[in-house]
């Protein structure tokens, strides 16, 4: 994996020269811009500074989104075809693209309000993307990453309201330790249960102790690329304080590091749910039937290789 690192120079540049492209079309210019998310007005608010200003002042710069969990695209200002004028040229602009999915959903959502005529932009595009914009800047290998030039650098979190807790390594110490009540189907698990397969099956096991007590706890390998959670639960009386979220950011922060595509998790049946609030999806409806011991669906999460305004 290599990482591409575009700094204000490097954005500046492309901005100048796709400027310059769009003032070429003269009558074919773009008047509306439709930006989705951060990292694409990032891109427009640079490309609107490299815009020649008789034609910037033209500009129209509307917002939009895109949910990758649902698949939805969402525009930020209540439009209708009326705020259209049939045959015009849109400019659709994101900052990188993965699989070109919110680009697809974006020339969708215009589509219904009968707007055809669309260019796309997007200033880094992966290999293999299943949509390619119209233009585009850097095109990068499907496991390299681009970080976009940022005003300061974002520190990694495990959690950002309290309880604060402590995220540890599971080590001797835990062989013995009594964990509070988890779910199903973590039903007692134990110190020695965790440690045992930690130190023979090559797992990570982590523990979040919060108080002196273990509420919380994370294990999981590497597979081929792949970072298989084994474990991941919460202390029943301990639920919805955010505990949950900071362990499975964690191993996904390291999956990250570690230079995997993807997180995969046999999740019971009566936890689908939860993990889907985590853009956790279901793969190939392939479950687990343990008869007794409950169903297991097979979940799976790309890891996306980003900066908070970066792909």
């Amino acid at each position: 994996m290599k990482t591409h690192f575009i700094g204000q120079e490097e954005v500046s540049a492309y901005a100048i020269d796709l400027a310059t492209r769009l003032a070429r079309l003269k009558g074919g210019f773009p008047r509306k811009w439709l930006y989705v998310g951060g990292s694409g007005k990032l891109i427009a608010d640079e490309l609107y500074a490299q815009t020649p200003p008789a034609l910037a002042s033209e500009v129209l710069a509307l917002g939009a989104l895109y949910d990758r969990g649902t698949g939805t695209f969402s525009f930020l200002n209540d439009l209708s075809a009326e705020d259209f004028v049939p045959g015009e040229t849109v400019l659709l602009i994101d900052g990188a693209i993965h699989t070109g999915a919110s680009l697809a959903s974006g020339l969708k959502a215009l589509a219904a309000l009968s707007v055809h005529n669309v260019l796309t932009y997007s200033l880094v595009v992966k290999r293999n993307a299943e949509l390619i914009p119209t233009y585009f800047g850097v095109l990068i290998d499907d496991w390299d990453r681009a970080l976009f030039q940022l005003d300061v650098i974002p520190n990694n979190r495990l959690a950002e309201t309290p309880p604060f807790g402590a995220l540890r390594r599971i080590g001797n110490e835990h062989a013995g330790a009594r964990f509070c009540e988890f779910p199903p189907p973590f039903e007692g698990l134990s110190g020695g249960d965790l440690l045992y397969n930690d130190r023979a099956y090559g797992m990570r096991t982590y523990v979040y102790e919060l108080a002196g007590r273990i509420v919380g706890v994370v294990s999981f390998s590497q597979r081929q690329g792949v970072a298989f959670i084994d474990a991941w639960a919460t202390c029943k009386d301990h639920q919805k304080m955010g505990i949950g979220g900071a362990t499975l950011r964690w191993a996904e922060t390291w999956a990250r590091a570690s230079n995997c595509h993807a997180v995969e998790l046999w999740a019971f049946e009566g936890a689908v749910p939860i993990y889907e609030r985590f853009n956790y999806e279901t793969v190939a409806e392939r479950i687990l039937d343990l008869g007794l011991g409950g169903r297991f669906r097979l979940m799976r999460k790309p890891i996306m290789h980003q900066g908070d305004r970066g792909y």
